[in-house]
């Protein structure tokens, strides 16, 4: 046997706690998830997307201009459906990036569209 040296103990500790400290792992807490639940995440995303758009000082002037209060577009958008907000959030992302006042006028023209055709509002009776 050979002689005992101090740093071939202090190494054999070292590998021997590092071989304890990685193989103690934690198991995944994965649970199931229901569609309602992954739609919500989904909903709370566009819906953020949306209102990020609408805060824009182009687009809140723009919907002053047509005489729309954006507070009142905001809410309105709370009360759109699920995929009346995921075509809106699409159609987002394809605009171009500093997209022209035309795609913008376009965007908020299809989101009254739709507000009217669900009854929300009655902004075209006056026109």
């Amino acid at each position: 046997m050979t002689p005992s040296n101090p740093s071939r103990h202090l190494l054999t500790l070292a590998l021997v706690l590092s071989l304890v400290c990685s193989t103690a792992t934690q198991p995944a807490a994965a649970a199931m998830m229901s569609t309602a639940q992954a739609a919500t995440g989904t909903r709370a995303e566009q819906l953020d997307r949306v209102d990020h758009f609408l805060a824009q000082d182009s687009v809140r002037g723009l919907l002053e201009q047509q005489g729309v209060d954006p507070a009142d577009a905001r809410a309105r958008v709370q009360a759109l459906s699920d995929s009346e907000l995921q075509r809106i959030s699409n159609n987002l992302d394809q605009l171009p990036a500093g997209g022209s006042v035309l795609a913008v006028i376009g965007l908020v023209f299809v989101v009254l569209i739709i507000l009217e055709i669900v009854g929300v509002i009655n902004v075209f009776k006056g026109i």
